[in-house]
């Protein structure tokens, strides 16, 4: 873990719900409990806003903050191909065990732009 993942997980940015969100959905892992309600703000194709509320460790506050920072301003195609290997990278984080605390936002970003509104992990 790194500098980055410090930053975002002891100041988390964009750590709130929206007021008017475009879509929005919720999840949880059966793993460690924890959860994640993500809302997208979307015009154009293009992401305007995200916000999130979590409950979770260390690992998917960070992630659920540095995701929701590199979608902002993305199109669905970039938002769409970011990886959880990626946020691992750019985190500092080589346990693959801590993998399914960093797809947490991802999948909850992904249930929402499937229309999704609540689901538990399947891996």
């Amino acid at each position: 873990m790194n500098e980055l993942f410090r930053k975002n997980f002891l100041h988390p940015v964009n750590s709130a719900r929206l007021d008017a969100p475009s879509c929005s959905a919720e999840y949880s892992s059966p793993f460690c409990g924890d959860m994640i309600t993500f809302d997208i703000a979307e015009e154009d194709g293009v992401i305007k806003q995200a916000g999130y509320e979590i409950y979770g460790c260390s690992v998917a506050v960070a992630a659920a903050s540095l995701f929701s920072q590199m979608i902002t301003g993305a199109d669905r195609e970039t938002a769409d191909s970011i990886t959880c290997e990626e946020l691992a990278e750019k985190l500092g984080i080589t346990d693959k065990k801590r993998f399914e605390c960093i797809r947490i936002p991802l999948n909850a970003y992904r249930r929402a732009r499937l229309g999704e509104t609540h689901a538990e992990s399947n891996i």
